[in-house]
């Protein structure tokens, strides 16, 4: 595909990056963060989806940690990076964040997006869409990745918890949002 060329060279541009910071001092304190926008051309049809056309990889890199070398299968997006480095680095203070660590194990991590005027929620192999009244749709994307059997009717297929869950994210966004409270106030670090 044309974009082929396009990604050839931020290959090779990373590659002569790398180059020139590993000789660096700062190299191996360093955590490099690699991820991409959304996809774009493509002959997979799996991203032609909707929950597809975000998957993009997401790479934690940090020279001086072995035990960064795996991979980790779960739901994440950029308000995850964030979090992410916060947990690694071991930060004591509290801070607000839209996303989850993805070193955190304990935590379920699911992805909220805003996708053609409908939230798309992506958890536990699911892709849940709301319309901001009712939940409109889900697909199993386990066993259907191109989206295209509807299971919004069966039984039990969207959990009170990943209901609830994400509701209070659309909760709080909004209201912190609106009420410019994106950052931790005195009387929060007080109450907890």
């Amino acid at each position: 595909l044309e974009i082929h060329k396009s990604v050839q060279y931020a290959d090779f541009a990373l590659k002569k990056f790398f180059e020139a910071a590993q000789k660096e001092s700062w190299y191996k304190n360093t955590i490099f963060v690699i991820t991409a926008d959304h996809t774009s051309q493509t002959k997979e049809k799996k991203y032609q989806t909707r929950s597809g056309a975000y998957q993009i990889p997401l790479l934690f890199f940090q020279p001086g940690d072995s035990t960064m070398q795996k991979q980790i299968g779960t739901y994440c997006s950029h308000v995850d990076i964030f979090p992410s480095i916060m947990h690694y680095i071991n930060y004591p203070e509290k801070f607000i964040s839209f996303g989850q660590s993805i070193f955190d194990s304990s935590t379920q991590n699911a992805v909220v997006t805003y996708v053609n005027t409908k939230y798309q929620y992506l958890a536990h192999n699911q892709a849940l869409y709301f319309d901001g009244k009712d939940f409109i749709a889900a697909y199993n994307l386990k066993t259907d990745i191109l989206n295209k059997k509807n299971i919004i009717d069966q039984t039990n297929v969207i959990s009170e918890i990943d209901k609830n869950k994400f509701k209070a994210i659309l909760q709080v966004f909004n209201e912190r949002m609106t009420h410019n409270r994106l950052v931790i106030s005195k009387s929060e670090v007080r109450q907890n």
